[in-house]
């Protein structure tokens, strides 16, 4: 039997668009202001808001250091079966974000006058950015926080939960922008006000749909434990860096813009910049919705499926941004007077288009190097794309006195190279010390290659039962299991498939494991579904077979994370 990505496409394909939607969430904020400031307040307005972003970005970056950081961890101790270690992470994630929160929130305001300054100068627009600003100071809590359920819902494979909040956070901020701008006549302060109170009301159904059963994470102030923050922080470096880079290249491009430019191509660049965001629904959401099932596979080192997932990422990355760039080709005059701009934009909209395909498959081999042991090439990697390449390719194009907007898809490209080139160095370093590494994602195949592993997958009925127990045996003689060994985990196997296949909700596909090392020899399942644990099963009619796998098995275990039932039948080789 072959192993196929059936299960694992439909499981990404299930969390995708929930997470491209919670992506949406991070930069609503900014795309609805942009266009009912410019409506309201004009140019100053628009330019206001964007020169309000780096702060909006570093509280960001906040939020994902430690939110990343709890989730990255929570996300490997899941692999490893510890759920309750797990949520302890949990907790100190949460309590630090609160902290955090609050003392920024106490800074911002007190400091917000000479931080306006900071961001707006003593232009005309400075008025517009204090008043931005304060508001956003205010609402900082609530913006750290989002990142929990969003993080965390999709550990729990509650994808539908993310759409919802993600929605209630976009209808809201759009309804109270408009009540409170046009209705109230609150400008500046009211578009601030509508932001926060959005993320208020999706932080509250977050944090709700997350503790909904069936769930792995509860609050409980008994494992608040320091040391654990250490860690949080060092994990979620990775994450926040990609913010704290943003904020440092958009007030760079600000400045070099409107230096050797003028006012005129800065309004365009903050209509680009605005579009870049909207284009993370795409470059980040296709990675983010890969993440926690890549981490949980990486945990158990399940190679094959790895490549299979950056495989159905990068499909389903190519086809939305080649989509995202011709939507924004056919509808630029639609979009120039979105933002009332009078600038023919096709050009620099096809430009924005074709960076976003780059930056998709950066963010998807960066988001994999997130959650490995490797995380700092991840940081590298984002050094390269959102800040070293695309600054340096706008200084040459400034001084060859090339066309403007296309320093946007010369520096994602020359950052899809520069990642390139530091993966094969650490590559070529480690076979040196006789530890091979795939050149790309850095993946040590001694397992598969010493056939201590085996992956396959099977439809569930009896007949690829049977076939996947003869594979398996014939695994065990390869690894010098006795006849007697072989023949328990023959008959665990055809007898957990026909339980799952009898009592689980609805099963038609499942991926299947054999190892042997560590000292230990077993099988492993994984299937879609509700929760469905056939070893705490109380059917009478499965009494008997229960009872016989239970004896048979030196450790049975069952887990459920990702939507997904994973079990467990293993003996010791010794």
């Amino acid at each position: 039997m072959t192993q196929n990505d059936d299960l694992i496409r439909r499981q990404y394909l299930k969390i995708l668009f929930p997470l491209m939607f919670s992506v949406l969430g991070a930069t609503i904020n900014a795309l609805i202001d942009s266009i009912v400031v410019s409506q309201r307040l004009g140019s100053d307005g628009l330019a206001a808001v964007n020169a309000s972003m780096p702060l909006y970005l570093i509280i960001c970056t906040i939020g994902s250091l430690i939110c990343g950081g709890s989730w990255i961890l929570s996300s490997k101790c899941l692999g490893r079966e510890d759920v309750e270690e797990s949520n302890k992470i949990y907790n100190n994630g949460l309590c630090l974000a609160i902290v955090i929160g609050v003392i920024i929130t106490v800074l911002g305001i007190i400091f917000n006058p000479a931080i306006a300054s900071l961001l707006g100068g003593t232009g005309s627009i400075y008025e517009f950015v204090k008043q931005y600003t304060l508001i956003s100071f205010t609402g900082t809590l609530s913006f750290i926080l989002v990142y929990i359920p969003m993080f965390y819902l999709q550990l729990e494979g509650k994808g539908k939960y993310i759409s919802v909040t993600v929605a209630i956070l976009v209808i809201t901020d759009l309804f109270m922008d408009i009540l409170l701008m046009f209705v109230f006549n609150l400008g500046m302060y009211g578009a601030a006000l509508a932001s926060v109170i959005a993320n208020i009301v999706s932080v509250i159904y977050g944090f709700i749909s997350l503790y909904k059963a069936p769930s792995n994470f509860h609050f409980s102030k008994e494992h608040f434990k320091p040391r654990n923050l250490i860690a949080i922080i060092q994990n979620g470096y990775s994450v926040a860096v990609t913010n704290l880079f943003d904020a440092v290249k958009l007030l760079t491009i600000n400045i070099l813009i409107l230096s050797f430019y003028g006012s005129g191509e800065l309004a365009v660049w903050a209509i680009l910049n605005t579009i870049c965001e909207l284009s993370l629904i795409i470059s980040s959401g296709v990675s983010r919705a890969a993440n926690s099932m890549l981490s949980v596979y990486k945990s158990a080192m399940e190679n094959s499926r790895i490549r299979m997932l950056i495989k159905i990422q990068l499909e389903t990355g190519t086809i939305l941004s080649v989509l995202f760039a011709a939507i924004l080709c056919i509808f630029n005059v639609p979009i120039k007077h979105i933002f009332n701009s009078d600038v023919n934009l096709f050009w620099p909209l096809l430009m924005v288009g074709i960076t976003t395909l780059f930056h998709t498959i950066c963010d998807i081999w960066s988001g994999y190097f997130q959650i490995t042991e490797t995380a700092w090439i991840s940081g590298v990697q984002s050094l390269f794309r959102r800040l070293l390449f695309p600054v340096g390719a706008l200084v040459v194009i400034i001084s060859a006195n090339f066309y403007l907007w296309s320093f946007l898809p010369i520096g994602a490209l020359l950052a899809l190279f520069g990642g390139c080139i530091v993966t094969y160095i650490v590559s070529y370093r480690n076979k040196k010390k006789s530890v091979v590494l795939s050149k790309l994602l850095l993946l040590d195949d001694y397992l598969s290659k010493n056939n201590k592993v085996i992956d396959f997958s099977l439809n569930a009925n009896m007949e690829e039962a049977c076939t996947a127990s003869e594979q398996i045996v014939d695994f065990c003689r390869e690894n010098k299991l006795s006849d007697n060994q072989s023949m328990k985990i023959q008959l665990a196997i055809e007898e957990l498939i026909k339980i799952i296949i009898l009592r689980a909700d609805s099963v038609e596909k499942i991926d299947a494991r054999a190892y042997a090392y560590d000292g230990v020899i077993g099988v492993q399942f994984r299937y879609p579904g509700k929760l469905y644990n056939p070893y705490e099963d109380d059917d009478e009619e499965l009494f008997i077979e229960l009872n016989m796998i239970k004896k048979l098995g030196e450790e049975t275990r069952h887990r459920y994370t990702l939507g997904l039932n994973t079990i467990k039948f293993s003996l010791n080789l010794e």
